[in-house]
């Protein structure tokens, strides 16, 4: 199968997949919600002084302060990789500095740290903000690739503080973009057209995302037995 077979394979939405669905169903909401009161984030004072900062800012931080947000990751963590932590040790940071990415994250098991900065969320919000603003003037905007989601930017971060960081990107970066599920991460390899090298290439950083999710996905769509033998060698 091809790397384009497999990034159509991610668009089209893993998550209608059987298992998806039966875990859906059955586990209990509650228990991911008690565990997400457990994890550690900033005092209010401190949310609340980069919340004051712009409405976008305001945005950020009450998506962060939101506890759902917390226990929907968790919920995805489960049905996606079957790892749960009914008390997780995860401290959050929330910054509005110059780092140039917008989440960076740490751990195993459900144990790590985890570091927000909203200034680079507020381009998301201007994109669509603008995109409703020509909408609202009668235009037909298109996305070519769509805006981030941030509920998903959260999730990516809160993989890695279960799934330990690998000398891999491909599969640090993949595995964590395969359960957040944001399109747009795909979207935006496929728009570059960057180029893929051959199998004994590293993968460059900004591949890791696009490619690891597509090589994962291709992985799930052999079969449950494939998948969990894949999972037990890495």
């Amino acid at each position: 199968m091809t790397i384009a077979v497999a990034l159509v394979l991610v668009l089209v939405g893993q998550d209608r997949s059987f298992d998806s669905v039966r875990l859906a169903v059955y586990l209990p909401q509650d228990k991911f919600d008690k565990a997400a009161e457990k994890i550690t984030l900033p005092a209010k004072e401190a949310l609340d002084a980069i919340a004051a900062k712009s409405e976008n800012h305001k945005k950020a931080v009450a998506l962060i302060a939101d506890r759902k947000t917390w226990a929907a990751g968790l919920k995805r963590i489960e049905e996606k990789l079957g790892l749960f932590n009914e008390a997780p040790k995860i401290e959050v940071k929330v910054e509005d500095s110059d780092d140039p990415k917008p989440g960076r994250a740490g751990g195993e098991g459900g144990n790590g740290a985890i570091k927000l900065n909203v200034r680079q969320w507020l381009g998301v919000y201007q994109k669509i903000e603008e995109f409703e603003k020509a909408k609202s003037y009668g235009k037909d905007p298109k996305w070519r690739v769509p805006p981030a989601k941030l509920d998903a930017l959260v999730h990516h971060e809160l993989v890695h503080c279960f799934v330990p960081t690998s000398d891999e990107n491909w599969w640090t970066e993949g595995i964590a973009s395969w359960v957040a599920a944001d399109e747009s991460i795909v979207w935006a390899f496929v728009n570059d057209k960057r180029t893929v090298g051959p199998l004994d290439q590293m993968v460059t950083e900004d591949d890791a995302y696009g490619r690891g999710w597509a090589f994962i996905e291709w992985v799930r769509s052999l079969g449950e037995e494939k998948w969990k033998g894949f999972l037990k060698t890495v």
